[in-house]
């Protein structure tokens, strides 16, 4: 800190402190005398302090954002796709009774299997519904995979070439606590049904007095902004995408990965469609 002080010369005395000729102007004034500013010199110098204290609080503010949301590291356990997903297939537990209102009969790991559900390679997973039998009455046979891995914080990227579409399907990604919901929360990061004509719907379904904040940064288009499981005919509060988030529209483009992000102070959920993935996701190479 500096401090400054103005020094005046007596009436006997032509000489002047060292360290305030130093710090004089040509006139003879001291560059921290204001009596001898002018108006326009005032004015300048409470520009810059202003534009310091604001540089000052957008600095603490950023830097407190860098806190809340930190930047992250590749997880140093390396996943083979093949692999980890062939344990997905043996964590099947749904069954027909257990679906939402979409018309498909959930089958088990054995069944999915046999009509050749879903499989996998070490750089992509497929997971389908079965289409060669006609005249269901209890809709088209498909699976339901379930992740027992528990996740807190963290940035978790979803790959997806071909997002399903079409006349009852109800395809869905998301994360959930199923022994204790809705106290524990769900979010749906990617979701839509029939031809997903209206783009992808990011939702929240929690327990009571959790709403989404009134301002904030988004691209989509919010529906409601009460998250209350049971509000709004179970909807939740949730966020629409734009159309070019799913269906024909994304697949057309090579698809997109998914972002959610999870942090104490917010969720964060974000659409990349396939050319404006950046590099430091493009060139991964963990599976």
């Amino acid at each position: 800190m500096l401090f400054c002080r103005a020094v005046t010369p007596s009436a006997n005395s032509t000489h002047r402190p060292k360290w305030v000729e130093k710090y004089s102007t040509h006139l003879g004034i001291c560059w921290y005398d204001l009596h001898g500013w002018s108006l326009r010199k005032k004015a300048a110098v409470a520009g810059n302090i202003v534009v310091v204290i604001v540089g000052v609080v957008v600095g603490a503010v950023e830097g407190v954002k860098l806190n809340e949301y930190p930047d992250y590291s590749v997880h140093s356990e390396r996943y083979i796709l093949e692999n980890i997903f062939l344990q997905y297939l043996c964590l099947l537990q749904y069954t027909a009774t257990d679906r939402t209102d979409d018309f498909v009969d959930s089958v088990d790991s054995r069944s999915a299997s046999e009509t050749n559900l879903t499989y996998a390679s070490g750089s992509s997973a497929v997971i389908r519904v079965h289409i060669s039998a006609s005249n269901q009455t209890s809709g088209r046979k498909s699976i339901r995979l379930i992740l027992n891995n528990q996740y807190d914080n963290g940035l978790l990227l979803f790959d997806i070439v071909y997002t399903p579409y079409g006349c009852a399907t109800w395809p869905v990604l998301w994360l959930t606590d199923p022994d204790s919901w809705p106290e524990n929360g769900e979010i749906d990061g990617k979701e839509s049904n029939n031809k997903g004509a209206d783009g992808n719907a990011m939702t929240l379904h929690t327990s009571k007095n959790c709403k989404m904040i009134a301002k904030r940064k988004e691209t989509g288009t919010a529906q409601y902004i009460n998250c209350l499981a049971t509000a709004n005919d179970n909807a939740g509060c949730n966020m629409e995408g734009k159309k070019a988030t799913y269906g024909e529209p994304l697949n057309s483009n090579g698809g997109g990965v998914y972002v959610m992000e999870l942090q104490d102070v917010g969720i964060r959920v974000r659409i990349l469609v396939r050319v404006d993935i950046p590099n430091v996701i493009s060139n991964s190479n963990s599976a």
